[in-house]
C-alpha cells in the first residue's frame, strides 16, 4: 500500500512537468500505484487472518461509505497540498507564509468534535450530506478566483472547505464502522456491577465484571480460539514444535468452547473507569474533564478510575497521555 501511494503522489507531480497527461512518463508510475494495492486486496482475500478485511467491501453500505471517506481524504489532499502549492509556485510565499496562509482550513477542520456530537444526534447521513453541500459551496467561488485575489477570500472559501471536510470525514466513518460485523470489535457487549456491600466504608465492595454474559461476547471468544488454531496449524509454527494445551483438541464444537471459557476465562487485571470524567450535570461523573471532583474543590484524580470508558489496550498508555495533558493544563485552570 505504502509503495502504490508513493507511486502515485509522484505521478501527480508529472504532468506538469512532462508536458501533460499525455506523457508516456507520466503512466510508468501509475502501473505501481494500481498493482501494489491489488495485490494488497489479492493476499488479503486469500489469507485466514488478513490485516485488512476486504470482504467488508462486500456490503453496500460499508462500500458508500469507506468511498464517502477517501473522497473526503482526497479532498483534503487537494486543499492542503494544492492550495500550499498555489501560494508557493504562484504568489511566491516561503514556508512559514504558506503555513500561516492555509490557518483558514485548519480553522474550519476544527469543527470536528461538533461533527461528532451532530453525528450522535442526527446521524451520519445528514451531517455527511452538510458537509458535501458544505465542500461543494466552497469550490464553486473558488474556481472562477483569478491568481491575485485577496487572501480574504481565499482564506473564507479554505474555512468553508474544511468545515465541509470535518462534517463528511466523521459521519463516513461512523457509519462504516457501524456496518461492521460486533463480533470483529473489541468492545465487550456485557456490563459489570459494582455494589456496596454494606454501611462500613472497610468492607470491599462487591464486583461482578459481567464476564462472557452476553452471547456476543462467547461467539468473540469462540472465534478468538478458532483464530489461534489457524494459526498455530502454519507451517512457521508446526515448525517451532507447539501444541495446544488448553482448551486442548477435546474442546471442538461451539457449546464445548463455551463452557470451557465460562469456566477459565480470567479477568485482565486493567480496571477503569469506577470515577469517570464528564459535565457536572452527568449524574454518573465524578470529574470533570481536567480531573476536578465535581463539588470538592481543589481535589483532582488523574487514573484510570477518570477513564469514561475502557479503552480496548491495556490502560497505562491512556493513563499517561491523560496524565501529561491535565498537568500541562493544571497551571491553566
Amino acid at each position: 500500500m505504502g509503495t502504490g501511494l508513493s507511486a502515485a503522489t509522484y505521478a501527480m507531480s508529472l504532468p506538469g512537468r512532462s508536458g501533460g497527461l499525455t506523457h508516456a512518463g507520466f503512466y510508468g508510475p501509475l502501473l505501481p500505484d494500481c498493482a501494489a494495492p491489488a495485490a494488497f486486496g489479492v493476499l488479503g482475500r486469500r489469507s485466514a487472518a488478513p490485516l485488512l478485511n476486504t470482504g467488508l467491501f462486500a456490503d453496500k453500505v460499508f462500500s458508500a461509505t469507506a468511498a464517502s471517506s477517501f473522497l473526503a481524504g482526497a479532498i483534503q489532499f487537494g486543499a492542503l497540498v494544492i492550495q500550499a502549492l498555489y501560494f508557493q509556485l504562484v504568489r511566491g510565499y516561503d514556508v512559514i507564509d504558506t503555513g500561516l496562509a492555509m490557518v483558514g482550513f485548519a480553522v474550519g477542520a476544527a469543527v470536528l468534535p461538533v461533527s461528532g456530537r451532530l453525528t450522535d444526534r442526527f446521524g451520519g447521513g445528514p451531517v455527511s450530506l452538510a458537509g458535501s453541500l458544505m465542500t461543494t459551496v466552497a469550490f464553486i467561488p473558488a474556481a472562477p478566483l483569478p491568481t491575485d485575489a485577496p487572501l480574504l477570500a481565499l482564506e473564507a472559501c479554505l474555512l468553508l472547505l474544511g468545515i465541509g471536510n470535518a462534517l463528511s470525514v466523521l459521519p463516513s466513518s461512523t457509519a462504516a464502522y457501524v456496518t461492521v460485523d460486533p463480533v470483529t470489535r473489541p468492545e465487550p457487549e456485557a456490563h459489570g456491577r459494582l455494589r456496596l456491600a454494606g454501611l462500613d466504608p472497610r468492607t470491599a465492595p462487591q464486583l461482578d465484571l459481567g464476564l462472557l454474559q452476553h452471547p456476543l461476547d462467547v461467539r468473540k471468544m469462540i472465534e478468538a480460539v478458532a483464530l489461534g488454531r489457524r494459526l498455530a496449524a502454519t507451517a512457521p509454527m508446526r515448525a517451532l514444535g507447539l501444541r495446544e494445551i488448553a482448551p486442548g483438541p477435546a474442546a471442538a464444537s461451539g457449546t464445548e468452547l463455551a463452557a470451557y471459557l465460562r469456566a477459565h476465562v480470567k479477568p485482565y487485571p486493567h480496571l477503569c473507569g469506577t470515577a469517570p470524567m464528564g459535565s457536572a450535570d452527568d449524574p454518573t461523573a465524578v470529574v470533570d474533564n481536567l480531573g476536578r471532583v465535581h463539588g470538592v474543590p481543589g481535589l483532582r484524580v488523574v487514573d484510570a478510575s477518570i477513564l469514561p470508558d475502557a479503552p480496548s489496550v491495556a490502560t497505562n498508555l491512556t493513563v499517561m497521555m491523560a496524565a501529561e495533558l491535565i498537568a500541562d493544563r493544571f497551571g491553566h485552570s
